[in-house]
């Protein structure tokens, strides 16, 4: 059996909370949309990985997303 752990989070369910977060924090739309816009592809680019798998070498490369 292959499960994940109960604890286990997934970066798009991170970012989820991290957007809620921040518009509670009475950010812009404008500002949440962007946010967003960039971390999407970030998962695209990366992968919907648990967060604890997550190498700092995928956070500090930034690939051209022009």
């Amino acid at each position: 059996m292959n499960r994940k752990p109960s604890g286990s989070l997934t970066l798009s369910k991170a970012i989820e909370g991290f957007l809620n977060y921040k518009t509670a924090e009475g950010l812009s739309p404008r500002t949440i949309d962007s946010h967003e816009r960039l971390l999407k592809k970030w998962v695209e680019h990366v992968g919907d990985k648990e967060i604890g798998s997550i190498t700092s070498q995928e956070i500090r490369v930034t690939p051209s997303w022009g």
